[in-house]
């Protein structure tokens, strides 16, 4: 009885980890640059105040900004995340936005996500850093992306994920953390689109997992919380016809 109780309380406990809403950071911001122009849309910018652009969810942990243009290129559907799911991954995330150029570009252009305050791993812990790169959008050049903990040994940064099609690709390390809590970075960087009208969709991730598999009894207990349930209503349905 015991154990059937720690197997189905471990197994809630991953649940609600998994299901847990985005955790706010101390700090949370994106910086889109090109060459010397930079522009910064910090969590909670209510006010269009150059060179930052409006935040307009008012939901910490989470940057969505209207339509806006720096230098040679118009930025369309910002929607920058944080995630922090105690024992189950941390995470910094700017889902599919459109880059389009409106005039050929004099550099490449440079988003930065930072975000720090997470917590979901302690000192010590083994975990794997991964930096995910997706594009449904990529009319010329390549998109390039890195990822850091700085807070890793014993390295810190991954290697870059680079796409020059339509496609996802994933680089990533594993190592232990010595700091907590600890801050992410994702810098991503779109080049070659050396002309007018030509567009990039992409998707950028940080995360953050824990290298020490989920124990197997969990897993079961995870994948035969349903069936469970199902023979449990069963039993009931016959006793009651009865």
């Amino acid at each position: 009885m015991f154990r059937r109780k720690f197997l189905l309380t471990a197994a809630l406990a991953v649940i609600a980890g998994l299901c847990a809403p985005a955790q706010s950071q101390a700090t949370f911001y994106i910086t889109f640059t090109e060459g010397s122009t930079s522009i910064t849309i910090n969590d909670n910018q209510l006010l269009n105040v150059p060179p930052t652009a409006i935040d307009m969810n008012p939901l910490s942990g989470f940057i969505n900004t209207p339509t806006f243009t720096i230098g040679d290129y118009m930025i369309t559907g910002v929607n920058a995340s944080t995630t922090d799911n105690p024992g189950v991954q941390s995470r910094v995330t700017q889902n599919t936005f459109a880059v389009t150029t409106v005039s050929t570009p004099s550099a490449d252009l440079v988003v930065t996500i930072f975000a720090d305050g997470f917590g979901a791993f302690g000192v010590n812990a083994p975990v794997i850093l991964s930096n995910e790169l997706s594009t449904t959008a990529l009319d010329a050049g390549m998109a390039s992306e890195v990822s850091t903990l700085a807070a890793l040994s014993p390295i810190a940064t991954t290697g870059p994920a680079t796409l020059s099609t339509s496609g996802f690709t994933k680089t990533s390390v594993t190592g232990t953390l010595t700091a907590s809590p600890f801050s992410l970075q994702n810098v991503l960087t779109i080049s070659g689109l050396n002309g007018i009208g030509f567009t990039a969709n992409v998707t950028a991730t940080t995360r953050v997992v824990s290298a020490v598999p989920a124990p197997a009894s969990v897993v079961m207990a995870l994948v035969g919380i349903p069936a469970f349930g199902l023979l449990r209503l069963r039993r009931r349905a016959v006793a009651v016809k009865a």
